[in-house]
């Protein structure tokens, strides 16, 4: 059984490996022709650059699209091209005229989805920008080349015939150029740009900070609730124990189990990431909002420690609200690989989840001393003398004993003289 698990993991971590992870587009290559319809996203492999391509055509037969140096226009020569139909998707050898091409000795392109319905094929694909094949044309974002179209009649494989003159088209484009974000670091280093942005408005902390307990020393999670700019927020310091990434996530209580739905943020030595919501096992990719602010991440001794807040409510329907006490289900990973370029799927010791009530934040009124009034004199005027009273003494008399009685004087008789 154990011998079956680890199979079933090394599958998944190769499966994992080897998908698409975009960074930009999709982008339009106009065809002029509304039965041809062709976009392009470039991101990574396995760490490595390549290009996507996702291509409509309406036909029952089969489409093909081809890369050559720009300024070739013209004949159907020194085409290094990509055919599909409804059953396959092809790498073909370079074009020597207006034969079909043959099947490449080596094939360089990987078939993501192969759709047929309402008489339109639909395929996704990728490869890498550099195949290190001599046969495949070295791509690059930025580059100008001739870029060539066709749709027609018949299998990849078996019997597909020249198209007509309104099946096919070529020219030369220029590809896009996947735009740099510039990543805050603890001392933001201004980045001129044509219209610079402002700077990230300080968290100002209310309460906290609170741990919420993983039963794993290798990932180490406190939060705290304050207010952004008057707006109510919560800022989460994590440590990891990893050279990888790391990842915490919310979703609703009582959804155990799974990795459905959850509403992440990932992070690796370089950067905090604000995750469209999980559909399953795959890694998620960057939301198309990034409403999540980094504070400051340091990698020491192998533990990466990251501090990032955002809004209790974002405003943005991918992220779930938050509020102080407000039970959810808290989900927490890590692993190796970098956010945006490869990072592969987590053991079972390095994950993690449970329903959690986050504090309330209850902040207890400080009493306010009311200040005693202190006289003021006025200036050079000498404070005025409260006069003082001396109580006069009243005579008490002691119950049942008459008052003493106060002798009168009697004047002395003054004899007179005859």
């Amino acid at each position: 059984m154990q011998q079956l698990f680890a199979v079933a993991l090394l599958l998944q971590l190769a499966t994992s490996a080897s998908q698409f992870v975009s960074q930009c587009g999709p982008y339009d290559i106009t065809t002029g022709n509304a039965n041809m319809v062709v976009k392009y996203e470039f991101g990574q492999v396995a760490g490595n650059d390549a290009i996507q391509f996702t291509v409509d055509a309406t036909t029952a037969g089969y489409g093909a699209i081809g890369f050559r140096p720009a300024g070739t226009s013209g004949g159907m020569s020194n085409i290094d091209p990509i055919a599909f139909d409804d059953t396959k998707i092809s790498d073909r050898a370079k074009t020597a005229g207006f034969a079909p091409p043959g099947t490449e000795a080596s094939d360089d392109v990987t078939q993501v989805t192969l759709t047929n319905a309402g008489g339109k094929i639909s395929a996704v694909f990728y490869r890498l920008l550099n195949t290190g094949d001599a046969a495949d044309m070295t791509l690059s974002q930025g580059m100008m080349l001739n870029f060539v179209w066709a749709f027609g009649n018949g299998k990849v494989d078996g019997g597909w015939s020249n198209h007509s003159p309104s099946q096919r088209g070529q020219g030369d484009i220029t590809f896009n150029t996947c735009p740099v974000t510039a990543v805050p670091t603890a001392v933001p280093t201004a980045v001129p740009t044509a219209a610079p942005a402002p700077p990230a408005a300080p968290f100002t902390s209310a309460c906290g900070p609170f741990p919420i307990t993983t039963g794993n020393a290798n990932m180490v999670i406190n939060y705290e609730f304050g207010t952004v700019n008057a707006a109510d927020a919560i800022q989460f310091t994590v440590s990891a124990t990893s050279t990888g990434y790391g990842a915490i996530g919310f979703r609703a209580a009582g959804m155990m189990g799974g990795m459905t739905n959850i509403d992440p943020i990932a992070f690796d030595a370089d950067q905090v990431l604000d995750m469209a919501q999980t559909t399953g096992m795959t890694p998620p990719t960057p939301d198309v909002s990034n409403d999540v602010t980094k504070v400051s991440i340091t990698n020491t001794g192998g533990v990466i420690t990251a501090v990032f807040y955002r809004l209790l409510n974002t405003g943005d329907a991918a992220d779930m609200a938050l509020s102080k006490g407000l039970m959810l289900n808290f989900v927490w990973s890590f692993g190796n690989g970098k956010v945006d370029n490869g990072w592969v799927n987590h053991t079972p010791t390095q994950r993690g989840q449970a329903d959690i009530t986050l504090d309330a934040c209850v902040v207890t009124a400080v009493p306010t001393a009311v200040p005693t009034a202190v006289p003021t004199n006025t200036p050079g005027v000498p404070p005025t003398a409260v006069p003082t009273s001396t109580p006069t003494a009243v005579p008490t008399n002691t119950p049942g004993v008459p008052p003493t009685a106060v002798p009168t004087w009697v004047p002395t008789s003054v004899p007179t003289n005859t």
